[in-house]
């Protein structure tokens, strides 16, 4: 039965105690301690009220419980790009490979809503079965936020994936003749197409084995450096990615200086 998320936390003080220098590795086991959100839950539940809005992350000791799961146990759901989430999220489908030391404040999609404290910040892996090839191929999430039962499907935040050099294709077909509505993986020359769910872009994953974890190739679709979705510096790469936008703020200054 899912546990409070404190008590999810709480129940890693051995394990951080037992190897204090090093992140929790959990390969092959994932927490029957899911996190609850406690009233919040609902809005994860429903599409387009869907939001996650993380706060600044925090260094901590504690980790958030490891139970073995059964090996057989598998689940699947939709992996689904969506911007209002600013931090990729995964929930019960994935199997957690690391804790890192880190963990964060979430915010729903209302101000009116209670904030979810302590929410872990993993190394997740999911398995896609590629449907015309049949082949299956791990996807890693780095600084991904561990959701538990709460979060159905998996969601991806576009520009998360984008800053490790996935090209994401989003607009379906039926509204570009030049899109693809795929995501690509260009380094190791893998294409995923994109169905849609209302006007939702997905695809299909599920709980990986240990053994696929263990022998199967791995690709990560994010960074494993620290993911600020709050830093300043995406504003500034998209300001001098913007000649035209730079020449005109610069003549408005140049103008207001001359009023002056």
């Amino acid at each position: 039965m899912p546990q409070n998320i404190n008590a999810v936390v709480q129940g890693m003080n051995a394990a951080a105690a037992a190897n204090p220098t090093s992140n929790t590795s959990v390969l092959g086991i994932r927490s029957n301690s899911q996190v609850s959100m406690d009233g919040v839950g609902n809005a994860f539940n429903r599409r387009r009220l869907n939001a996650i809005y993380s706060g600044s992350r925090v260094p901590t000791r504690d980790f958030a419980s490891t139970i073995a799961v059964k090996n057989n146990e598998m689940l699947f759901c939709r992996a689904e790009l969506d911007s209002h989430a600013d931090t990729c999220g995964v929930g019960s489908t994935a199997r957690i490979i690391e804790y890192t030391r880190q963990t964060v404040e979430v915010s729903g999609f209302a101000t009116s809503m209670d904030s979810i404290k302590n929410v872990p910040v993993v190394k997740a892996a999911l398995a896609y079965d590629d449907p015309s090839t049949g082949e299956t191929i791990i996807l890693v999430l780095n600084q991904a936020l561990y959701l538990g039962d709460d979060l159905p499907h998996v969601l991806l935040n576009p520009n998360q994936l984008r800053s490790h050099g996935i090209v994401i294709n989003d607009i379906p077909r039926h509204l570009s003749d030049k899109s693809s509505h795929s995501i690509k993986i260009e380094e190791e020359k893998i294409e995923i197409p994109l169905l849609l769910k209302g006007v939702i872009s997905y695809f299909n994953v599920r709980t990986p084995t240990v053994e696929e974890i263990e022998n199967l190739s791995h690709v990560e679709l994010t960074l494993s450096s620290e993911w600020d979705p709050h830093s300043s510096i995406f504003e500034e790469l998209e300001f001098d990615a913007q000649p035209l936008l730079k020449a005109n703020i610069s003549a408005l200054n140049i103008e207001h200086v001359l009023i002056l």
